[in-house]
């Protein structure tokens, strides 16, 4: 307070500099202590953690991290440091991993619903004409099948609407009922499908999905084409899966895994952090280094002159700020990797 409220604290006028000084020493990090977390302002750096739950672990750079009141760290430079070089800020002590989930609860069976994850992957592809049969069981929303099956009572009602009966052995004119013979008297018609009791023989081309007003009872259309009949294919196997991404799926994955958790919470461990685990193949070799600034406030540093004064930190992380892109940024970023930062 002190340090930072002089005024409200009624310092003013009284020996500012010396209270100054003597707040600043007070604030200087407590040595990390073995096998324990950090108290406030102590040093965290290879335990990552801190004594209270109030405070949290706050990396400044790669040498130095300090327990501090949680939220009360901003990136940049704090004039109070002995040394003042920039805060990044990043915590380095985050919550426990949470132990394996249970079994989901079964849910309610859907009226319509995709029964496999990769139904909508399987769709893009085609599968639904390719494969109808497996398709139309298990991806019912993907293929576009929902809204075709109403309540017997609606169904019932819209059986009443069509104008010309069916006649056995004959296919349908006009308007006339095909829904059992799936065929229409003449090319320029089609056998379209309202919903699973009643179809009937339209203009091709004149069926649109949904409610059309002109019917006595509003009940919509499905409009799948049954003309001509098409023999259904034997179901064959599902498609295969999409191959599987190796990735992490929480943010805390590489915090856990160096913390043992992978031999330790295996069944969560595997299944959430696959990447930190080890468990992916080969990387892929790394794309070249992008000429740019990694943090907020390079251009404010460079300003200032921290290019020249801190030059190996800045190189590494204010490229751009700097003005190193261009033919040399490649030497500069190889040189500041090999120097390790500061």
């Amino acid at each position: 307070m002190h340090e930072q409220c002089a005024k409200s604290c009624n310092l003013c006028g009284r020996h500012l500099s010396q209270n100054a000084s003597t707040a600043s020493a007070a604030l200087a990090p407590v040595e990390e202590t073995e096998g324990k977390c950090g108290s406030l302002h102590g040093k965290c750096l290879h335990r990552k953690c801190c004594a209270t739950p109030e405070l949290t672990c706050y990396e400044k750079d790669e040498w130095h991290a300090q327990c501090l009141p949680t939220g009360d760290c901003k990136p940049g430079f704090r004039h109070e440091d002995p040394v003042e070089t920039p805060w990044s800020c990043v915590v380095l002590s985050p919550p426990a991993p949470s132990p394996a989930p249970g079994p989901a609860p079964a849910p309610p069976p859907p009226v319509c619903a995709d029964k496999d994850q990769h139904c909508a992957y399987w769709a893009r592809a085609g599968e639904c004409d390719k494969n109808a049969a497996h398709m139309h069981e298990q991806c019912a929303k993907s293929c576009n099948l929902c809204g075709r099956h109403l309540s017997q009572n609606a169904s019932t009602a819209s059986a009443a609407l069509a104008p010309v009966e069916e006649t056995e052995g004959k296919c349908g004119s006009l308007h006339g009922k095909c829904l059992h013979r799936k065929c229409c008297a003449t090319p320029e018609l089609t056998c379209y499908e309202k919903d699973e009791w009643h179809a009937q023989c339209l203009p091709t081309g004149d069926c649109k999905p949904g409610f059309r007003h002109e019917d006595p009872v509003e009940t919509p259309w499905s409009c799948v084409v049954l003309s001509p009949p098409a023999p259904s294919p034997a179901p064959g196997p599902a498609p295969a899966p999409p191959p599987p991404v190796c990735a992490d799926k929480d943010q805390h994955c590489a915090y856990w895994a160096r913390a043992g958790e992978c031999d330790k919470n295996a069944a969560h461990m595997h299944e959430q952090c696959a990447k930190s685990c080890n468990l992916c193949g080969p990387a892929p070799a790394p794309p070249p280094p992008v000429c740019a600034d990694n943090v907020q406030h390079c251009a404010e540093w460079a300003r200032a002159g921290e290019c020249d004064t801190n030059a190996a930190y800045m190189h590494e992380h204010c490229a751009k700020s700097c003005n190193l892109c261009g033919q040399d940024f490649l030497g500069h970023a190889t040189n500041s990797s090999l120097r390790g930062g500061r």
